[in-house]
């Protein structure tokens, strides 16, 4: 397995934590959770509402924002190998961030 299948799975479970803790601290009750749904060259995570959450791509292991259901949009948010998983960088509670010209 090489090291992008790896951190996946720590990446999921990170954000699931993460995304918990934040709707949590809200008032939020819920159980909040991420699934991975594997295409040819991106991951797209879904939500609990059946919603593209972000992309990542297998072969580096960058996070994309989705820009439909179906595709990524262009232009890496940041990655999963970040400390923290980009965390308030490129990912927030709702998806991966907006880009800024």
């Amino acid at each position: 397995m090489n090291n992008v299948a790896e951190q996946i799975e720590n990446f999921i479970e990170g954000i699931n934590e993460k995304r918990c803790k934040y709707m949590a601290e809200r008032g939020f009750d819920w159980e909040f959770s991420l699934t991975p749904q594997y295409g040819r060259k991106y991951i797209r995570l879904v939500t609990e509402t059946q919603s593209a959450f972000l992309f990542i791509d297998m072969a580096t292991g960058d996070i994309l924002k989705s820009a439909s259901w179906k595709s990524p949009a262009k232009g890496v948010r940041g990655s999963i190998f970040d400390e923290n998983f980009s965390w308030g960088k490129g990912v927030g509670p709702y998806g991966a961030a907006h880009r800024y010209r």
